[in-house]
């Protein structure tokens, strides 16, 4: 049952969620586990995730500050140390990692990343049954929404049309595509969902419902999974990292868990799983592909790629479209205004130039009020009001 918040209650809510580090939470989701490494030649594990028995035969305890080969072995740990002058951000380096589990090897997907003069290794197990046509099945989509990419003229039917690509690809039972205006309120411009779900098209969202620090990390980290929304976070072990004496960074990375205002959040409406991707414009935060569904639902490494570059490729074509409107208005600004001022200045009656104008006007500035001044005297455009004049300002 849900609890009910007075709203001094939200209030103070809000503003501890507006402060919150989430990019140093000290936990992971524990579909996965997490090695944090010294920058020494024995690659020393100075932290790990407290469900590393449920990968490797040995406790959190037994391989703190002994070096990677302990754990798993010369030949993998001297490939981790070959791969991470390569790995920046996460996604960019990855390897295959073994470990034996009752006489049963265990493959584990593996992302390397660096954090605070740290390496971060992240392992994902890899599940065996899992056929390839998912994957198949987004290099198809990729391939369609290239065509969408050149055949789209404006920003909503674009849209439209990746929503329901990457629901293609995700196999979620909602995707929305969710755009901020300037204060940071956010309003669902697309959106695909499968039938009898309620829709949130158009609806508008307040600001404080992704805080700044979130949006922060959202234009570093591009693609974010909660993977079971119902699922106990697991702790790294120490939660103070030896090194820095701070919490581990995890701005980077793919397992760190979300704060329990944002895993309310997501229960309060129903939803199980959580994949966001976000569109950036000129660096900054657009909006976001934001993908619901009812259950507990892993997505692959590599489909969790092909869904990162479906977002970069979004945000190209964001941008190209951005550019094409602006120069458009732009044009047609100018046109418009040149009009209305030589019809204002060659009529006699500057009150029915202005409300031949009117309509035009306001649908070029996609506003509903406007104020005009001619001569010093100001004209009012109002909705359901008179047309009347204000004194000169």
């Amino acid at each position: 049952m849900n609890q009910q918040l007075t709203p001094e209650q939200i209030k103070v809510a809000l503003a501890r969620c507006e402060t919150e580090a989430i990019h140093r939470i000290g936990l992971i989701q524990p579909h996965g586990a997490m090695l944090v490494l010294a920058a020494d030649e024995a690659q020393t594990i100075l932290q790990v995730s407290s469900n590393l028995s449920r990968f490797f035969p040995l406790a959190p305890e037994q391989v703190l500050m002994k070096g990677l080969a302990e754990l798993i072995g010369i030949e993998q740990a001297a490939e981790i140390a070959g791969k991470k002058s390569q790995s920046f951000l996460p996604g960019d380096t990855s390897c295959l990692l073994y470990s034996v589990m009752d006489q049963e090897i265990i493959e584990l997907q593996t992302m390397i990343h660096q954090s605070d003069e740290l390496t971060i290794l992240e392992l994902e197990p890899v599940r065996q049954t899992q056929p390839p046509r998912q994957v198949l099945n987004a290099f198809d989509t990729v391939h369609r929404g290239m065509t969408a990419f050149e055949q789209s003229a404006d920003v909503p039917t674009y849209c439209q049309v990746i929503a329901g690509f990457v629901r293609s690809i995700v196999g979620f039972d909602r995707v929305m595509v969710y755009r901020f205006d300037a204060d940071w309120e956010g309003e669902v411009i697309a959106e695909s969902c499968s039938e009898g779900e309620v829709s949130y098209l158009g609806n508008r969202f307040p600001a404080g419902d992704i805080p700044p620090q979130a949006r922060a990390l959202y234009t570093k980290n591009m693609l974010r999974l909660v993977a079971d929304v119902n699922a106990a976070p697991v702790a790294l072990i120490p939660p103070l990292n030896p090194q820095t004496g701070q919490p581990l960074d995890m701005s980077f990375a793919v397992l760190r868990a979300f704060s329990p205002v944002h895993i309310e959040y997501l229960r309060n409406m129903g939803v199980g799983a959580s994949l966001s991707i976000s569109i950036l414009l000129d660096g900054q935060l657009w909006g976001l592909i934001a993908c619901h569904h009812p259950h507990a639902s892993r997505v692959a490494p590599p489909v969790r790629e092909m869904l990162d570059f479906i977002g970069k490729m979004v945000s190209m074509k964001i941008a190209v479209l951005d550019a094409k409107n602006r120069v458009s208005t732009g044009t047609r600004l100018g046109e418009t205004i040149t009009e209305a001022v030589s019809a204002i200045y060659s009529s006699e009656d500057i009150r029915h130039a202005l409300n031949q104008n009117e309509a035009r006007i306001l649908a070029l500035l996609d506003t509903t009020g406007a104020i005009i001044q001619v001569d010093g005297e100001r004209h009012r455009w109002a909705p359901s009001l008179p047309k009347q004049r204000l004194p000169p300002a």
